[in-house]
């Protein structure tokens, strides 16, 4: 799924004059759309952005600490942990392809 996609399937949630998802990433978007699926059963929920912040984290802005605000707060957490993971992996998964791709990395 391509960022796009995500963000027209959950057009609902996302709160208006708000970008949504700006990073692209396939597993990272796979696993962010499981996400999904389950915390927007939260009645209120609401997103605003999701984007890459600064040394390899994640910035994840919804409504969800203030709907669920003990629980909110960990699950959020959770989240960005997990999916900051993929987003990391699949960066440095293409770096090495691409080193591959242009012979400085013979895969040993």
């Amino acid at each position: 799924m391509k960022r796009e996609e995500f963000n027209l399937k959950y057009a609902a949630f996302l709160e208006n004059g708000f970008p949504g998802l700006v990073i692209d990433g396939s597993r990272f978007i796979d696993q962010l759309d499981i996400y999904f699926n389950e915390i927007t059963r939260i009645k209120g929920f609401k997103y605003y952005k999701i984007s890459e912040g600064n040394h390899l984290t994640l910035v994840m802005k919804t409504n969800i600490s203030r709907i669920l605000p003990t629980l909110g707060w960990s699950m959020e957490s959770k989240m960005e942990e997990d999916l900051c993971y993929i987003l990391d992996v699949e960066k440095q998964v293409k770096k090495i392809i691409k080193e591959i791709e242009n012979g400085k990395n013979t895969g040993i």
